[in-house]
């Protein structure tokens, strides 16, 4: 389920099923480096919607954190838990940030939410294809499915 008003009724009426948000992490990078951003942050947000429609019943896509690369690491990791102590607060039992952004890679295990770290290395953001999204979400809705086994 999607943070909109087409669904945020369907997530206050089985919220009780829900335990998951997922939330994406968005830098915002101006100048130079904006059209690369803008396609980055595009095509994560194609991989996660293709996430959220099979996992619609166990998930709450909620809105991304967008940040800027002027803002200091520690104070995002700060930030970012201080956003997932509310969420686990309010009935969710997991947390889960998911990026491209290999800063967040190495500050994982600073985080107390899961990380989902896509690897751009990997993928081509130019093609923005449904199929060529679907494809890539398959891979880390294995992922998420491990985290709810753990517990």
């Amino acid at each position: 389920m999607k943070w909109d008003r087409l669904t945020i009724d369907d997530y206050i009426e089985n919220k009780a099923y829900i335990d998951t948000a997922l939330v994406p992490l968005f830098k915002v990078k101006l100048g130079p480096s904006t059209r690369e951003s803008a396609l980055q942050a595009t095509w994560l947000s194609g991989v996660i919607n293709h996430i959220e429609e099979q996992l619609a019943g166990r998930v709450l896509l909620l809105p991304p954190v967008t940040y800027a690369e002027s803002h200091q690491e520690e104070e995002l990791v700060t930030y970012l838990n201080r956003y997932t102590d509310d969420v686990l607060q309010n009935g969710f039992q997991h947390q889960v940030y998911i990026t491209v952004d290999d800063m967040w890679k190495k500050k994982s295990e600073m985080l107390t939410a899961s990380l989902l770290y896509i690897d751009l290395h990997e993928v081509d953001v130019e093609d923005q294809s449904s199929q060529t999204l679907f494809n890539c979400a398959q891979k880390y809705v294995p992922k998420l499915i491990s985290l709810w086994k753990r517990g």
